[in-house]
């Protein structure tokens, strides 16, 4: 069964730990997805960026590591999260350079990496940014995004004491950067109720549907087990753009400052299997893309369920977010969902590994349960808000993905060797039901 929880669609390399998404972007033809790699072991240490690229967003090929550390640089204990973006056509590689073991997240620079040849980045030896501000700590993750013809980036952060944080630089020159203050601290009630944490990792700030939004990964040191990567969530938030206003000291703000004022937000996702994820803008469809890493097991330990198994997370299925109604929502990439057949067949899902269920409630407010059955009885796996339209599930070996009324969650799953699956509905009363279902297997 080991076999089948290895995803034939899904972003991973064949061995190894992956995490965060990295360097997401399009060129010479192909998609290219890096991410958070340890080549060596299905845990997390040793982190360099992997690469995997695709024509079709679903046959994915392991391409050569882009990135990895060198003894001695200001990368020589990691080379954490960051993205791709183009200067003239061509990509560069922005991420988070970790010099040194000691006090390494407050050491961290911003780092560039430019194409040497086929397949090869030469990387810099000389920061774009500077120390953290005071009373900062773990600033990492950049992020570029462009407004009023002006490219800028955001770091992720927190204070010493405790509150997340978003920083704002000018990024016009490449390499180098200039800080331009905060463009967002989760000290308000607003920020508290919606984005809780101490640290806010990953923050990504795009326009979709002419909607500013900033997506935040929420990293809490206080949770149980956050020392291994969970339990953490992530969230959107919609607002706007305003001048950063009068500094207290009297001086003049750069033009370029600004804050984000939120209105509102929710979470990106609602499972429990889904973190710091990447979104880009597809150019030639003006489609907003994104991928986020699902995890798995512990930081420090192989994964439980498997642990002769080597490797450890998965990359979720691209998805094009839009705003519905004010509401971030999430649906699988068209490609994705072009490499499943289309023909209906019968209801009970027997022992495919990969499988796509399409069920609509016909206007009847539905809850849907996704279990596996087995000798051992019937253990949940998923079940769905009430639904009054389509309710999509893809499985892919040990990743379920489910898509309710533009809300996406993604669930980590190892279905035993006796184990089948079960598709099964109710309606707010308890009352079962039988949906129209149509599933569906890889058309080839």
């Amino acid at each position: 069964m080991i076999g089948d929880l290895f995803p034939r669609l899904h972003v991973r390399p064949a061995t190894g730990w992956i995490n965060d998404p990295n360097g997401i972007g399009y060129w010479d033809g192909a998609w290219h997805v890096m991410f958070q790699y340890n080549p060596y072991a299905s845990v997390w240490g040793d982190i360099r960026w992997g690469h995997m690229t695709s024509t079709d967003l679903v046959s994915w090929q392991e391409v050569p590591v882009a990135l990895a550390p060198r003894p001695g640089t200001i990368d020589a204990s990691g080379i954490w999260s960051g993205v791709a973006t183009l200067e003239n056509g061509r990509p560069t590689l922005v991420y988070t350079a970790i010099p040194h073991e000691g006090g390494a997240t407050l050491a961290a620079r911003v780092a560039l990496a430019r194409e040497n040849g086929a397949a090869s980045w030469q990387q810099s030896d000389v920061a774009v940014t500077d120390q953290a501000p005071e009373n900062v700590r773990d600033v990492r993750d950049p992020f570029l995004f462009s407004f009023n013809g002006r490219r800028l980036a955001v770091q992720g952060a927190g204070t010493l004491d405790g509150t997340p944080l978003v920083l704002l630089y000018d990024a016009s020159d490449l390499d180098h950067w200039t800080y331009l203050g905060e463009l967002f601290r989760g000290d308000s009630q607003l920020a508290r109720d919606l984005a809780p944490g101490q640290l806010y990792e990953c923050p990504q700030l795009v326009q979709v549907d002419g909607h500013w939004i900033l997506v935040l990964s929420l990293w809490d040191d206080a949770l149980p087990g956050s020392s291994d990567f969970g339990p953490q969530r992530t969230v959107w938030l919609s607002g706007e753009l305003v001048p950063h206003g009068e500094p207290a000291d009297g001086a003049v703000p750069h033009p370029a400052a600004l804050t984000f004022v939120p209105t509102s937000g929710g979470p990106l996702d609602s499972g429990t299997a889904f973190y710091a994820p990447q979104i880009v803008i597809d150019s030639s469809t003006d489609r907003t893309l994104s991928w986020g890493w699902s995890w798995e097991g512990t930081r420090s330990e192989p994964p439980l369920e498997a642990p002769e198994r080597e490797w450890a997370g998965i990359l979720t299925f691209p998805r094009e977010l839009r705003v519905e109604n004010g509401v971030v929502a999430s649906a699988p990439a068209p490609e994705v969902l072009a490499a499943f057949d289309v023909e209906s067949t019968p209801s009970a899902i027997e022992t495919t590994s990969v499988w796509l269920a399409s069920l609509d409630p016909q206007g009847q407010p539905l809850r849907v349960m996704i279990s596996l059955v087995g000798s051992a009885g019937e253990r949940a796996v998923w079940t769905s808000p009430l639904a009054v339209e389509q309710v999509l599930v893809i499985v892919d070996g040990s990743i379920m993905e489910a898509y309710v009324d533009g809300q996406a969650s993604t669930e980590r799953v190892y279905p035993r060797a006796d184990e089948v699956w079960r598709i099964s509905a109710t309606d707010a009363s308890g009352e079962a039901h039988v949906p129209s279902l149509r599933t569906s297997s890889l058309a080839n």
